[in-house]
């Protein structure tokens, strides 16, 4: 047994001694020692790594670590003092898909050509939250999704935007981008963006040939004026336009603004500066929302092109006169929201698909017989009206007519 024991150390240590890779190291003999570089399971220094997923946040660091797990997919780096990437940092990095470099201190000086080399499986970016001005350039063509939020970004130049053809989101919430720092066309190379996010920047018009593949554009806290003809050059697949609190006016949207917009389902006007509800909408709109704005009339010709409309929302807003029959011919109308206007009486010839319908703190005297339930003595006529809403107005609730609600059958109708 002694003798076993001997042998058994023996072998041991030799095999300790003999084999440079047992750390995962691997040398050649003469070069220079690199034992972390190609290392598959290493984690750097200040870092927690758990499987794929690398936690360097908040680790007051002032560099990206160069050495870094070879089977790292996902790398936090967020709340550190971080400037610069250097050039050839994720060379031997190609499997890090996502990389977070939120709220470090990033200027564009820090960014070079090289700093993104070797990231050719990078999915998504966040540089969010830190110092930079200008749109970084050689970002790696397989991104689908970039972050640049809340950064001092003041121009997005054509060619930094080139080769990011896979690109399906951009958000550029809270930077600086005038009309003069977006060049036109800047984004139309990017013919899979879906999602675009420039709120709260300081452009004054819609930016002009955005790509065709976009299905959200959101334009709000700008000091838009402007919605010119020609935003898009051919039929695009928008869905979601929200130009929310911007300076727009009646002079300042164009009729044929929308021309191109043939599958645009939701438009969002609220907060501007709009005394009439703009013409030439698509026919394809569903929900319109219009709210805090100054409209003050609503006749027959408003909804002539957007017959397919199932909501509107014209809450606080200016809207005394309502010509019967304006709504009538929205056959697929359910929602309806006209309260905190100047409205003396109940819109008359409301479409029977009503579902929810809000008419508080207006001026409304009185309720008609016929105002919700049609008065058809040949066949009883039942209201899909669920959710009515009258209180705040002048109504006294002892001159209701007995039959006013007699059609609405399951629902909740608030008067006083």
């Amino acid at each position: 047994m002694k003798i076993f024991s001997q042998v058994t150390l023996f072998l041991c240590i030799a095999v300790l001694c003999t084999s440079p890779t047992t750390f995962g190291s691997r040398f050649k003999r003469g070069s220079r020692r690199q034992p972390v570089l190609f290392n598959r399971y290493i984690c750097p220094p200040r870092c927690a790594c758990s499987l794929n997923i690398i936690y360097c946040s908040g680790k007051q660091l002032n560099e990206i670590p160069s050495t870094l797990p070879r089977n790292g997919e996902f790398l936090h780096l967020e709340n550190n003092f971080i400037t610069r990437i250097r050039s050839g940092v994720f060379l031997h990095f190609p499997s890090i898909q996502r990389i977070i470099l939120t709220k470090n201190r990033l200027i564009s000086a820090g960014l070079k050509a090289r700093s993104f080399e070797g990231l050719t499986a990078l999915k998504r970016l966040d540089m969010s939250e830190n110092k930079l001005t200008r749109f970084p350039r050689s970002l790696p063509p397989s991104l689908v999704e970039l972050r640049l939020n809340l950064n001092n970004i003041t121009k997005v130049k054509r060619g930094a935007t080139r080769g990011l053809t896979n690109l399906v989101a951009l958000s550029l919430f809270r930077n600086s981008i005038t009309d003069a720092g977006f060049e036109p066309g800047t984004l139309k190379n990017m013919t899979s963006l879906s999602y675009l996010d420039l709120n709260e920047n300081l452009l004054e018009t819609v930016p002009q040939g955005l790509p065709e593949s976009l299905r959200e554009i959101r334009l709000e806290n700008n000091g838009l004026k402007n919605v010119t003809a020609g935003i898009f050059t051919s039929q695009s697949l928008l869905h979601h336009f929200s130009l929310r609190n911007n300076q727009l006016s009646d002079q300042g949207v164009n009729f044929n603004a929308w021309s191109n917009m043939s599958n645009l389902f939701l438009l969002d006007l609220s907060y501007n500066k709009l005394r009439t509800i703009p013409r030439g909408l698509p026919s394809s709109l569903h929900q319109l929302i219009i709210e805090n704005n100054f409209i003050e009339e609503i006749n027959y010709e408003t909804f002539t092109s957007t017959l397919n409309l199932t909501q509107i929302k014209l809450s606080f807003n200016k809207i005394r006169i309502i010509t019967p029959g304006s709504f009538t011919r929205l056959i697929h109308l359910r929602f309806l929201d006209l309260a905190f206007n100047n409205l003396v009486y109940i819109p008359r010839g409301l479409p029977t698909t009503l579902e929810a319908l809000f008419l508080e703190s207006n001026h409304i005297f009185s309720v008609q017989i016929d105002s919700f339930c049609p008065m058809n003595p040949e066949r009883f006529v039942t209201s899909k009206l669920h959710t009515l809403r009258l209180d705040d107005n002048l109504i006294d609730s002892n001159d209701l007519p007995a039959l006013a609600f007699y059609c609405l059958s399951s629902m909740e109708v608030v008067v006083t």
